[in-house]
């Protein structure tokens, strides 16, 4: 007779305390992936340079690295808390939840950056603050750690932390690496950052044609990726490089009405004229009238730029 879902778990023929040991397995792995989400949307409001949603994000943090504090993904979560209060201007917080995941690192014994990057964002934070030989060490550090571990997204983002700490020529160059190794991971937000100061450090070092074209590659990546702050830089750099960007990376898009950018979403997910007048009880040619609009506004010519230019 098969069991009832009542019965406990030994009753289906596993043992107590295997059942116990999956299910503290079943319940961290959600937790990280739990994560993982949290996360990923907290760095994309660092990314936004929007207070609202950083402080929002803060408090989803805040909520679940609390609700288990010794969960594997805690470092996890105090690294983005400190990239939240870094953004929203505190420093000294922000390096203290650095520390700390320096600290839980040590307990676990934990040695792979796929787990924990802290160091990649204390490096900047104690270069801001001064201690300069401390900022240099820790990102020599994580560049170590990097190497042996291999993968293309860690390494770039540990040469761009390194790229920036070191001066001139030194500088450039593990910036011209770092744009390389993240050109073949799927950390598109961390290539468009470090194509930025990459075009940013050459522009400093006097060579503002051969700035301009990094820089763009940053604006349009992080046009794509929703990373308005970022490409509110990329654009002032290129100004400065004396390029002449077409527009304000964030001003057309904030000019489409809540129609047009409504139809533009679908449009940019593939769907046809008739699907989208369909799903929105419209006519085909409202739908045209619309997506003309929605490309004067942006300035593209194709559908294909649609995903994009949003």
């Amino acid at each position: 007779m098969p069991a009832s879902r009542t019965e406990p778990p030994f009753a289906c023929g596993l043992h107590p305390d295997r059942a116990r040991r999956g299910s503290r397995a079943i319940r961290r792995f959600a937790f990280v992936l739990g994560s993982r989400c949290v996360t990923d949307k907290a760095d994309r409001a660092v990314g936004s340079g929007d207070s609202v949603r950083r402080r929002i994000a803060a408090a989803e943090v805040c909520a679940q690295a609390a609700s288990e504090p010794a969960a594997a993904g805690h470092i996890r979560y105090l690294q983005t808390r400190a990239r939240l209060r870094a953004a929203s201007r505190h420093p000294g917080e922000a390096l203290e939840d650095l520390i700390a995941c320096g600290r839980l690192e040590r307990e676990w014994e934990i040695r792979t950056p796929a787990f924990s990057t802290w160091r990649a964002d204390a490096a900047p934070l104690l270069a801001s603050l001064g201690r300069h030989d401390e900022a240099r060490a820790l990102a020599r550090d994580e560049l170590e750690r990097c190497r042996a571990f291999g993968a293309p997204g860690p390494l770039g983002a540990s040469l761009r932390t390194l790229g920036l700490i070191e001066p001139g020529v030194s500088g450039i160059r593990l910036l011209e690496q770092a744009v390389a190794h993240l050109q073949r991971s799927p950390a598109r937000l961390e290539h468009a950052l470090a194509l930025l100061e990459l075009g940013a450090a050459t522009r400093r070092a006097g060579r503002r044609g051969d700035a301009r074209e990094p820089l763009r590659e940053a604006l349009e990546l992080a046009r794509a990726c929703g990373a308005d702050a970022v490409a509110v830089r990329a654009h002032d750099e290129l100004i400065a490089a004396g390029a002449r960007p077409r527009r304000d990376p964030t001003q057309s898009r904030g000019n489409l009405t809540a129609s047009e950018l409504r139809v533009a979403r679908m449009a940019a997910e593939g769907r046809t004229n008739r699907e989208i007048a369909q799903a929105l009880f419209l006519t085909e040619n409202t739908i045209e009238t619309h997506l003309r609009s929605v490309f004067r506004k942006l300035e593209i010519r194709s559908r294909s730029q649609l995903a994009r230019a949003l």
